[in-house]
């Protein structure tokens, strides 16, 4: 099933009024395949003739939906979503390393951070180890990846002649 699919499916479930699910469906259908929202609320508004505060409902509404980060508009809002969602405990440094410092945590800079941040090594450590463990592309696990795929394959096989070789194909 797309993520598109999917994502529709759960809204029909939900009990929202025909302006909130018409904006939520709308905005379904900006979502890329990684699970990225593709249009700015503005452009939601102006396309929709909406209210900006209508727009972050529809938005918050697809946020809520499965899986956990879809509707994000970068990165950051991505992997922030799903922790929100965790109901394990979160080291606390995890909204601040996320928000603030992801590309010292690209850079393998913990050192920078920890001293940045005024505490030893092992608590950005447990967090960026926790970071780690987020999905950076939740849609990609429903993208439509090609469906039927061509391989083509030499069969060898021996009988008392010699040896034989044929060409077959399989698909998956």
């Amino acid at each position: 099933m797309s993520l598109e699919r999917m994502l529709r499916a759960q809204v029909r479930f939900m009990d929202l009024d025909r302006k909130l699910l018409a904006v939520t469906e709308y905005l379904i259908g900006n979502v890329n395949e990684n699970g990225y929202l593709e249009i700015s609320l503005e452009e939601v508004c102006s396309k929709l003739c909406i209210s900006m505060t209508e727009a972050q409902l529809g938005l918050k509404v697809l946020q809520s939906l499965e899986p956990p980060g879809v509707g994000a508009r970068d990165l950051r809002e991505c992997l922030l979503l799903q922790l929100e969602g965790r109901f394990s405990a979160v080291p606390p440094l995890c909204p601040v390393i996320i928000r603030d410092y992801l590309e010292d945590v690209a850079g393998g800079r913990l050192k920078k951070i920890a001293k940045r941040l005024n505490c030893g090594i092992d608590e950005p450590r447990e967090a960026i180890h926790q970071i780690r463990t987020l999905n950076p592309h939740p849609g990609l696990a429903y993208s439509a990846a090609d469906p039927l795929s061509f391989n083509p394959m030499q069969e060898l096989s021996k009988n008392r002649a010699g040896t034989n070789s044929r060409l077959s194909s399989t698909t998956r």
